[in-house]
Formats: structure tokens, sequence, C-alpha cells
């Protein structure tokens, strides 16, 4: 009995392959046809996902460099305003020298940062030249021993000073923002790149 039902599995398999008219060989090139099938399916996927991920680490760049222009422009006005209060004070050429020097620094960056927030660099500039000019005329006033005026442009010298500030300021959080939703994102799309052909 379990020759017969040998033989009669065997002859069974024989009628299969004849129906479909496959051989062994013939079978053997339709698995390895599936497999590389597969295998182009995995390649044409892990392009996609790859293209994902570096659009994500572009944008991610971008959004740092971004930050990075806030910050350098938000110290250069800080130096600028260190050096023009050093000026009123002290009356010394080298603190014109360098007020000048942050002034010509700032306005680079401000040139940078026209390509993503032009609006309020249009803001800040008008701003800026007050300051300069109120802090400048300041200097003349106490040389004249006028320190009643020299005060009151130094007064509203720091009033542009604060407004430049919480512009600057505000601009730099929401880059961080920016800067820590791009990084979520790009994280985001590598674990599901990495997990998805899993499931």
């Amino acid at each position: 009995k379990l020759k017969r039902k040998r033989f009669s599995g065997i002859l069974w398999e024989r009628l299969e392959m004849d129906r479909f008219g496959l051989k062994i060989g013939g079978k053997i090139l339709s698995l390895n046809g599936f497999i590389l099938l597969m295998m182009a399916g995995a390649l044409l996927y892990n392009y996609y996902a790859l293209g994902k991920a570096i659009t994500a680490i572009e944008f991610q760049k971008k959004a740092l460099s971004h930050q990075q222009t806030v910050v350098s422009t938000s110290r250069a006005f800080s130096e600028l305003r260190y050096w023009m209060a050093d000026l009123a004070v002290s009356w010394q050429n080298e603190s014109e020298t360098n007020a000048l020097t942050a002034r010509e620094n700032l306005e680079k960056l401000f040139t940078q940062l026209e390509e993503t927030d032009a609006e309020l660099v249009q803001t800040l500039r008008p701003q800026v030249e007050f300051f300069s000019k109120s802090m400048m005329e300041s200097v003349d006033a106490y040389i004249d021993e006028n320190r009643v005026l020299g005060n009151s442009l130094v007064a509203d010298g720091r009033k542009n000073s604060k407004f430049i500030d919480t512009k600057l300021s505000e601009l730099l959080t929401e880059t961080q923002i920016s800067a820590n939703r791009s990084e979520e994102r790009r994280v985001g799309k590598e674990c599901r790149s990495r997990w998805s052909p899993y499931h």
C-alpha cells in the first residue's frame, strides 16, 4: 500500500508538471524569476525611501543654516550695540572703528537673511539706522558737554535696540522650532523606512 501511495504521488506530480508544461528546469527558472522580481521590488522601495530621506536631510540643512544666520545676525547686532555704548562713554577712535566694522558685518548678514525673511529685514534696517544715528549723535552731545541731550539720545537708541532684539529673538525661536520639526520628520521617515519592510 505504501508503494502504491508513493507511486501515485510521483505519477500525480508528473501529471501536474506535464499539465502546466513545466519540467524541473522550468520550475527552477520560475522560482529564480520570482526571487529576482522580489529583489527588484525591494530595490525600488529602498530607492524611493532613500529619495525621501535625502529630501528630509536637505530640508533640515536649510533649517539649520537659516538658524545659524539668525544667530550670527543677533550676535553682530550685540557687538554693534556694545561698541556704540562704549564709544558714547570713552570717545575712543578704536570703539568707533569697531562699531563701524560691526555695522558692516550686520549689513552682510541682513543681505543673507533677506533670502528667507525679506519683510523682517526691511523692518529692522531703518531701526538699526536710527539706533546708530542716535548713538553717534549722543557722542557729539557728550563731547559738547550737553549731557541732557546725550542721555536723551542714548535712551532713544535703547528703545530701538530693544525692538531689534525682540524681533531677532522671535525669529530665532521660530527657526529653532522649524529645525526641531525637520529633525523629527527626518528621524520619523528613517524609522519608517527601516521597519516598513518587516510589516
